[in-house]
């Protein structure tokens, strides 16, 4: 979560940022984002001293949530709130979740966007901040729904999407008065964040930086720069996305084992070849060769202590 990075003065991929106060008003989701902080929050106070874990528990992030949004007409009281609570601290970021959510009208309507872009700006303006707006592409994907008035009057468009090795990746399809093109990509890391009623696992995503730098991590005060990544062949590699995508979908806390760690995510190897097997259905290969490809991966993955295997289940460490 880069606004985390922002809230707390942490560089972010080797940027600088603006340290301050950021608002994450939330339409949707909002039981996932808050679990999706509270991931991030034990992901980055492990390994760190009192002092620095106390830090990050008081950053200046405010998840806005159970919020009924009508940017358009609420954009006064919106501000209102806003000064009355925060005074004079200054606001950094504002995200609004999402645009949809967030507009009683047709975002293929021009006077709705108009209108809704006009509130957009009033809250940049006022409080001399970014005002980020997630969106959702169109059927096509290649382009934002709705009205074209959106793309011309943003001051930046950042795509995200997931490319054909899992990875989150973001590009700079436009700025205003900057270079387009530039680019991230992540990985998402499955942290158990709580326990429900019945003992069960309650999990969520935590983005850890895939471009090769580990900048991310070497950013943040009191961590230390990571060791590089071992590299893997193509086939190798593919086997290890589809182990990440069967763990993000099936993964459970592993049960008490003297040889598996207690806070791993396990999938059985059974699941993982299923999932491997369905997502190379198509490379027109035999079954018997796909499933020898991922024996040999499976054994390359762990004697580069990539995965970790015991008793026919798998996890990531």
């Amino acid at each position: 979560m880069s606004e985390m990075h922002v809230s707390l003065g942490w560089t972010y991929r080797g940027r600088r940022v603006e340290q301050g106060e950021v608002l994450h008003i939330a339409c949707e989701g909002v039981a996932g984002l808050a679990a999706r902080k509270e991931a991030w929050r034990l992901h980055h106070i492990e390994g760190k001293d009192a002092e620095a874990i106390a830090r990050i528990d008081a950053a200046p992030f405010h998840l806005c949530k159970d919020t009924a949004l009508n940017l358009i007409t609420d954009v006064d009281r919106v501000i209102a709130d806003i000064v009355t609570q925060f005074a004079e601290r200054p606001i950094r970021i504002i995200t609004i979740e999402t645009l949809n959510r967030s507009l009683d009208g047709s975002e293929s309507n021009d006077k709705d966007m108009a209108a809704y872009l006009r509130a957009a700006v009033r809250l940049a303006e006022t409080f001399q901040c970014a005002v980020i707006v997630i969106h959702h592409c169109g059927h096509t994907e290649n382009r934002p729904r709705g009205h074209s008035s959106l793309i011309g009057n943003a001051d930046a468009i950042i795509e995200v999407k997931e490319d054909n090795e899992g990875r989150t990746c973001t590009e700079v399809e436009d700025m205003r008065d900057g270079p387009k093109g530039a680019m991230t990509n992540s990985r998402l890391t499955v942290i158990e964040v709580a326990r429900d009623d019945n003992g069960d696992p309650i999990t969520s995503c935590v983005s850890r930086d895939d471009d090769g730098t580990q900048a991310e991590q070497a950013d943040e005060p009191g961590r230390a720069k990571a060791e590089p990544k071992p590299k893997l062949s193509p086939k190798n590699q593919i086997a290890l996305d589809v182990l990440r995508k069967a763990i993000a979908a099936h993964g459970k806390l592993a049960p008490g084992h003297n040889y598996i760690p207690a806070s791993a995510i396990v999938v059985s190897t059974d699941l993982w070849r299923r999932f491997y097997l369905a997502e190379t259905s198509a490379d027109g290969q035999s079954e018997d060769t796909r499933r020898a490809a991922l024996r040999r991966a499976r054994k390359a993955l762990q004697s580069k202590k990539i995965i970790g295997l015991c008793d026919e289940m798998v996890w990531i460490p």
